[in-house]
């Protein structure tokens, strides 16, 4: 093979490496944009619904009492209009009665056959819907924090007939490296910026692992059905399937009670990537034939399950900026190689415009999470992040 054949050889490996991922850089680009014309939610003045605040605990008396505590005297919002319901599943410690002593309605599950978190939120949903009490659910996990008017906010857009909404997430970390500041970056795109931006378009927000509320008529329409360790995923699908959205109420942010250790962060990131895959090859097939008949939301609900991570998409962008590299340098020092100079420009064009959009995708969210200046100088790390993790992905094989 000659030098100017093997030059189209790479020309056309990078244009293909380079296609998916121009793809997936422009629709972060694209959901960074409008995220930027997202309306924050005002709280309503008078609530007139009747909400139901839903915490799944689980051998939990040493926060439990401070926890529903904490949300009967500092959520503004009436008191004959919400209700803390504690859902103890299958705890062989005090939660409950601590839950009970502290005011809150306990709804304690023992079942060791069907265990899991998600076996229990739908044990508890399917009673509570029976019972016709409360307009919508706010589903949380018993070691995050609520602030004060997250239930009004709530209240004015199921008024606005929000049938699944969503929360913005913030993570704290117990500390901090080069490392951390990385996956701070992408936190702050997946807890907020993306289902953000899905929303501002009419698409689907997605659902959280917590700080997600349902109305009961749509629980009615569909049950919470969904057996896997991250039924929220599987659950959302069923939502986009049926044609049903979740909408992102900006304005209340949900934290954790305390920081969380890098390393429980990572296990819970690691642990959401399986499940992004598992409920993809789940769905794939219905998934993919709302996409053909033209149903956006499909496709968005699919390609948020299917997306290489933004670290990933750099280091691919890096890879084809090397290989134009070495295409226009053999154009210009090799006789007989001219021709690969446009396909050198056009290459290194194409990769460039591909780093500019992840460039702004990461600057907004470095703005939204208001993330210390420092964290520039790690996004240049990157690419020796992605090597890190590949590694470590083979060591767990």
């Amino acid at each position: 093979m000659n030098t100017l054949a093997l030059g189209y050889v790479v020309a056309g490996l990078a244009a293909l490496l380079l296609l998916p991922t121009l793809l997936f850089c422009l629709r972060l680009f694209l959901l960074t944009i409008f995220s930027v014309f997202h309306l924050r939610t005002a709280p309503g003045k008078r609530p007139e619904s009747k909400i139901g605040v839903l915490v799944y605990a689980r051998d939990g008396e040493f926060f439990i009492e401070k926890l529903v505590r904490g949300m009967l005297s500092g959520l503004d919002y009436p008191e004959d209009l919400f209700e803390v319901i504690v859902l103890a599943d299958n705890c062989s410690d005090s939660t409950a009665y601590l839950a009970g002593f502290a005011g809150a309605r306990v709804l304690e599950r023992l079942d060791r056959i069907s265990v899991g978190r998600c076996y229990a939120l739908e044990w508890a949903l399917t009673k509570l819907v029976s019972e016709n009490a409360h307009d919508a659910f706010l589903i949380l996990d018993a070691d995050v924090v609520l602030s004060r008017l997250v239930l009004r906010r709530i209240d004015v857009a199921l008024s606005k007939g929000a049938l699944a909404m969503r929360l913005p997430l913030s993570t704290p970390r117990a500390d901090e490296s080069w490392v951390t500041r990385i996956e701070d970056v992408a936190d702050a795109a997946q807890g907020t910026l993306l289902p953000r931006g899905r929303d501002a378009v009419g698409l689907s927000a997605g659902l959280p692992w917590t700080g997600y509320c349902l109305a009961t008529s749509l629980l009615r329409e569909i049950p919470y059905m969904a057996y896997s360790e991250m039924e929220h995923l599987d659950y959302h699908v069923k939502l986009v399937l049926a044609g049903e959205r979740v909408r992102f109420v900006r304005g209340s942010n949900l934290e954790w009670r305390a920081p969380l250790p890098s390393s429980e962060i990572t296990r819970r990131r690691r642990a959401l990537d399986l499940g992004c895959k598992a409920t993809a090859a789940k769905y794939a097939g219905e998934l993919i034939k709302s996409v053909l008949k033209f149903n956006l939301a499909a496709k968005e609900c699919l390609s948020d399950l299917i997306a290489p991570s933004p670290t990933l998409l750099a280091s691919a962008l890096v890879v084809v900026l090397g290989a134009g590299g070495l295409l226009l340098f053999g154009s210009v020092s090799m006789p007989g190689c001219d021709p690969l100079g446009r396909y050198a420009l056009a290459i290194l064009a194409a990769a460039a415009a591909g780093l500019a959009s992840l460039a702004a995708h990461a600057t907004l969210a470095v703005i939204e999470a208001r993330l210390p200046f420092v964290t520039w100088t790690a996004l240049f790390m990157m690419p020796i992040r992605l090597v890190g993790r590949l590694l470590g992905a083979k060591r767990t094989e």
